[in-house]
């Protein structure tokens, strides 16, 4: 098992970075922890580690006077590097050490485990392999040309909002005094990015065209066009030529790819929002059609939430840990979107998160296994990764069928008595609109033997007892909240306020705003 040491100055910061190495656990082994250079250096001189991980910046002795101690000393360890300062000087001292990689805080997890993956590799081949070193402009513009890149990654995700200073002559050109649209690509194979660059370079598109990889995923890749600054007329129309033209490489591939497009921006301090319109723009594709390049639109059409007669009855299955009928009623809903050719990815992802809502609501988040579903509080979350309908498909029945599994064994209407069961599904389903027939049906009985059961049981009928459930919920928000009443109203069940006024007082004796005056 190979040995590594970590030096950084920032406790979390290392912790993060652990937490990040574990799926290599098997075949690493932590031997210490640094502070500082200073202490790193002498842990190093004690534990003979492997590899070593080491930030830039730190206090006592920092990376730039550490490195070269340690690739002149210890020759054999395999060194990478992490920093979240945008001075070049760390990356060509980073080179001259020979460090394996140069990474930019924040990384993600799948970006150190592959940059570990180098080091175990050289580690293992030291002895019987020792490539040719590149030379030395040849390295530095390539860790010039990876550090440019992380830098404008780091941007598009939304981790830096400020204009970059790029070190890699032909990127900085590129940006010098223009303008640009970013246009992200989807495809359901596999994005290589060294092809995309290669024929990008062979064509003659590097004067306008950088491709960047995605940050987390192959199936996704980011192309900047950009424009001399100034020039505004149908920057689209200029857009559309260059994608046709890159278009021909994935022709040749037979690799269907869809190009989100934003609008035209000035700064990179702007390239998240851009990334934001050309998501947009790629929730704009109709599954099926024959359109390829979509633009961000100015007209916010609202998604259409698609109704379905059977979405209650999902909803109830996952919390009853039905996982059959689950998976079932999943597969049903998705033909019924099939069934709709003009729904965009948009509709149908709006459609799917609708549901998921409905069944954070009714946990009401008291249940650890529905913080899976905390994840979809915002649709650019996943979202943002799924562009057809196979995927979109495939994630909800995984989400929906795991999530009614973990919650089979709460077993949650698994009593005995069918009232009970009746009575547990009113106390989390008043809000809506809930009737005896549909509980019948849920519950698997007949329409008059729950109505005649649940009277002879409880000595109430079933909507008489759901009022009393919702007025109830209605006293609560009236005493404790300052909402209007119409908001009580549709949050205890209610989408007729005058009804609901009737109900209130039939159950009460008195009006909602008296009850209210007298709370308070």
């Amino acid at each position: 098992m190979l040995k590594f040491i970590l030096i950084d100055d920032e406790p979390i910061t290392r912790k993060g970075t652990l937490e990040k190495l574990s799926p290599l656990m098997d075949q690493l082994r932590c031997v210490g922890e640094a502070g500082d250079g200073k202490e790193g250096l002498e842990m190093i001189e004690k534990e003979h580690p492997d590899i070593v991980i080491t930030d830039m910046k730190m206090p006592i002795l920092d990376g730039l006077a550490l490195l070269p101690v340690v690739a002149e000393k210890y020759p054999g360890i395999s060194l990478i590097v992490i920093s979240g300062y945008k001075d070049f000087d760390y990356m060509k001292q980073a080179f001259h050490a020979r460090a394996v990689e140069y990474l930019l805080k924040p990384f993600s997890s799948e970006e150190l485990v592959e940059v570990m993956q180098k080091a175990i590799l050289q580690q293992r081949n030291k002895d019987t392999y020792a490539p040719k070193a590149p030379s030395v402009p040849e390295n530095v513009e390539a860790l010039q040309q990876n550090y440019d890149l992380q830098l404008i990654q780091n941007q598009i995700a939304g981790h830096a909002r400020e204009d970059v200073s790029f070190t890699n002559t032909q990127i900085r050109q590129l940006f010098q005094n223009r303008q640009y649209i970013l246009c992200t690509l989807y495809s359901r194979q596999k994005l290589v990015s060294a092809e995309i660059s290669r024929f990008l370079r062979d064509n003659r598109y590097t004067e306008s065209v950088l491709y960047v990889p995605h940050f987390h995923s192959d199936y996704l890749g980011f192309l900047i066009i950009t424009l001399p600054s100034g020039r505004t007329a149908r920057p689209n129309e200029y857009g559309s030529r260059i994608l046709r033209g890159i278009s021909a490489l994935f022709w040749q591939n037979k690799q269907h790819v869809l190009f989100g497009c934003s609008r035209l921006h000035q700064s990179l301090a702007e390239l998240h929002l851009a990334s934001l319109e050309s998501v947009s723009a790629l929730n704009q594709a109709v599954p099926d059609n024959a359109d390829t390049i979509f633009y961000a639109s100015d007209e916010k059409r609202p998604p259409h939430v698609v109704s379905w007669e059977k979405s209650a009855e999902l909803v109830f299955c996952i919390e009853a840990g039905k996982v059959p009928e689950t998976r079932f009623l999943t597969e049903q809903l998705f033909d019924h979107f099939r069934g709709i050719p003009s729904l965009t990815l948009l509709d149908l992802k709006t459609s799917c998160y609708n549901i998921s809502s409905q069944i954070r609501f009714i946990l009401g988040g008291t249940i650890p296994e529905v913080q899976q579903l905390r994840e979809e509080n915002n649709l650019q979350m996943a979202m943002n990764q799924i562009f057809s309908l196979e995927e979109l498909h495939d994630y909800y029945l995984g989400s929906w069928s795991n999530l009614a599994s973990n919650l089979s064994t709460r077993d949650i209407y698994g009593d005995t008595d069918l009232i009970h069961n009746v009575k547990t599904y009113i106390e989390h389903y008043y809000q809506k609109q809930i009737s005896v027939e549909l509980a019948a049906s849920l519950f698997h009985v007949n329409r008059s033997y729950l109505s005649h059961t649940f009277k002879k049981k409880t000595g109430q009928t079933f909507i008489d007892y759901l009022n009393q459930v919702r007025v109830g919920h209605a006293k609560d928000l009236l005493k404790n909240s300052e909402k209007k009443m119409y908001q009580v109203a549709l949050l205890s069940g209610y989408n007729n306020v005058r009804y609901f006024y009737r109900v209130f007082k039939k159950i009460e004796g008195i009006t909602p705003e008296q009850y209210k005056q007298q709370s308070t």
